[in-house]
């Protein structure tokens, strides 16, 4: 298993492996939007469940930062990425237009 032999057929498997990645990566360069099934309203919901389940109230939603989320995830899908902080560095703060008081 460690012999020379079997070190160089590993690299050549990490190779072909690496190449058949980049192959699909190329083909299918979108890291968003391939195969999502989130709707809110389902995301809503279980997170109530979840909240009930611990004695806490439900929640519900708030439509300005439905709308802020709205352009967050469209920001995302825009430049292509999935993170807080976007490639231009804007961060999620930045799509809520006023601070709310709560």
């Amino acid at each position: 298993m460690l012999h020379i032999d079997a070190l160089l057929v590993y690299i050549f498997l990490f190779g072909l492996f690496n190449l058949g990645i980049r192959s699909v990566h190329n083909k299918i360069p979108d890291i968003l939007g391939y195969a999502t099934d989130i709707y809110v309203d389902k995301l809503l919901w279980a997170t109530n469940v979840k909240r009930q389940e611990t004695g806490l109230a439900a929640l519900s939603l708030d439509a300005q930062l439905s709308a802020a989320a709205a352009r967050k995830a469209a920001d995302m899908f825009a430049k292509n990425y999935w993170s807080h902080t976007s490639p231009t560095g804007s961060t999620p703060w930045q799509f809520i237009p006023t601070v709310k008081a709560w």
